[in-house]
């Protein structure tokens, strides 16, 4: 759809995670998220609550009823007009993603996508959506690691050498960047755009994992 919430809520057991008392206090926080859109955990916890108080009076009534510690470990929410939102829940309950794609794709087939997308992200967990998001700390270590091996070689080569390994260092870490899961010869940018078409853009995602 064009909206669209994931809440990640952790528990001590995986008993509790499958009863009802539980699995319905997590469909509340989900309905939260999607209509109040915090962009984190943290201030979706000092967000008023539907029935009074905040979510973290809420949560700690929820824990006091429950006797088991919780925690709101993630909460995202996007709105895309021009394109989908899309989650995908792992079989173990204990994984998902969600993503925020701007495409002029039919609906149905961008679902299709995305959701592979959403297990993409599962799997291969990028850290960044892009360049930009990695740490410029690790960027300059890396290079560092890089320059360390270049010793002896002419300028020009480790110019070259060192273009070559950091585009390798990014593609292995960004989404946009990494091997496709259905074709490992294509970018995800690339595979998604030759999926969806052009114009195809990523514009943010999430990706939670418990325990």
């Amino acid at each position: 759809g064009r909206k669209g919430a994931s809440v990640a809520l952790a528990a001590e057991t995986d008993f509790l995670a499958s009863t009802p008392n539980f699995t319905e206090f997590l469909d509340e926080l989900v309905n939260h998220c999607f209509e109040h859109g915090p962009k984190s955990a943290a201030e979706m916890l000092e967000q008023p609550w539907h029935a009074g108080g905040t979510v973290q009076e809420a949560l700690t009534a929820k824990i006091g009823d429950l006797k088991e510690n919780l925690q709101i470990v993630q909460a995202c929410a996007y709105s895309n007009d021009g394109g989908q939102v899309v989650g995908y829940v792992h079989h173990d309950n204990k994984k998902g993603a969600l993503v925020n794609v701007t495409t002029s794709a039919d609906a149905a087939k961008a679902a299709e996508s995305l959701k592979q997308l959403c297990m993409h992200i599962v799997v291969f967990s990028p850290s960044a959506l892009d360049e930009s998001g990695i740490d410029a700390n690790d960027v300059e270590r890396e290079k560092e690691i890089i320059k360390d091996g270049l010793a002896g070689k002419p300028e020009d080569i480790q110019a070259k050498i060192m273009e070559g390994r950091l585009q390798k260092f990014f593609a292995e870490r960004t989404l946009v960047g990494q091997p496709w899961s259905m074709d490992d010869k294509t970018s995800v940018a690339k595979a998604l755009t030759n999926e969806l078409g052009d114009g195809t853009k990523i514009e943010g995602y999430a990706r939670a994992q418990l325990g």
